[in-house]
Order: C-alpha cells, then sequence, then structure tokens
C-alpha cells in the first residue's frame, strides 16, 4: 500500500497496482544507454531519446536495486548504469505528438479540455494525452517521443503487465 500526497502517488507509485488505481499508464520497454542526473539517455524501439527519469531509490539500472542503494550493473563511465532492457511507466501526459518514433492512431476520444489517444507503436499500445481538440483520427500514421518516464520496483515482475487506459 502507499499512502502520500496525490501527486507523490500519480506521478511515483510503488508498484503497477498504484499506478493503475491514480490512472491511465503505458508500459514501455527501455535500455538506459547513459544516466546523468535526472536526466538519461533511453533507447525506444531502438530509437536513442533524452528524457527525465525518476525511479524509486536505486532502481534505475539493470537488473538487482539493493535497499541500501547498491546496484549490480556495469557502469557507463558517467555515473549511470547501462540496461540490458527494463520495463517503464509513462503517463499519457509524459507522451506528445512529434518526435522521432513512429506509430499508427487506434483511437482518439474528445475529453473537453483535452484528447486522449490509444497509439499502436513498436513497443507497443500506449496512451497519449494532448490539450485541445483532435488533430488526429484512427488509421492516421504519426510521429511521437516522450519527455519523462518512472521505473517501478515491481514492474519487472509483472510478466503479463499490459497497457491500460481510461479510453474506452
Amino acid at each position: 500500500m502507499q499512502i502520500g500526497p496525490p501527486v507523490e502517488i500519480y506521478e511515483r507509485p510503488i508498484d503497477l497496482w498504484a499506478a493503475r488505481l491514480t490512472g491511465a499508464a503505458s508500459l514501455l520497454s527501455v535500455t538506459v544507454e547513459r544516466r546523468q542526473g535526472s536526466r538519461s539517455t533511453v533507447a525506444v524501439a531502438g530509437v536513442s531519446l533524452d528524457v527525465a527519469v525518476d525511479a524509486p531509490g536505486d532502481v534505475i539500472g539493470p537488473g538487482t536495486s539493493h535497499g541500501d542503494g547498491r546496484r549490480s550493473s556495469s557502469q557507463d563511465g558517467h555515473g549511470g548504469a547501462l540496461s540490458a532492457g527494463r520495463t517503464a511507466l509513462v503517463r499519457p501526459g509524459w507522451l506528445r505528438f512529434g518526435g522521432p518514433l513512429t506509430g499508427t492512431v487506434l483511437g482518439a476520444w474528445y475529453r473537453g479540455p483535452h484528447t486522449d489517444y490509444r497509439l499502436d507503436t513498436a513497443t507497443g499500445e500506449v496512451a497519449l494525452a494532448e490539450a485541445g481538440p483532435p488533430r488526429f483520427a484512427a488509421g492516421e500514421e504519426i510521429c511521437w517521443s516522450l519527455d519523462r518516464l518512472w521505473f517501478l520496483p515491481e514492474v519487472a515482475s509483472e510478466a503479463s503487465a499490459a497497457s491500460d487506459s481510461d479510453a474506452p
């Protein structure tokens, strides 16, 4: 169970259950190529992106996270751990249209102040929210990117986990 301010629970959930309880979330397979402070270069579908990365404790590196801050990993020479592959949580507002990644719009739902989109991408289905009325319709090819991601400490054990969305 996670107890804390709503912003903390939404932006930094302790597990996949808390993440989905507080809103739409998608899971992406990423490789951490380099870490520098709160920013990292990650590969998503073979494309390198510079993103803000948050992680509870010290789990940003690959595989093993130790409660005392130690990490079992190789280092990239810049103070960050190289990762062979991690699963990251992204919220719809952390993605944006435009960028080096491609996908197809599966659906668009106008919500008044914003539009929720469901995208089919090389990393699976993801949810994206954008302010304003719909700019894209189902079937359109689009480009997208992400600005931020969050590593859940237990998401790697969620083998059957799939994207979840508030969109119908």
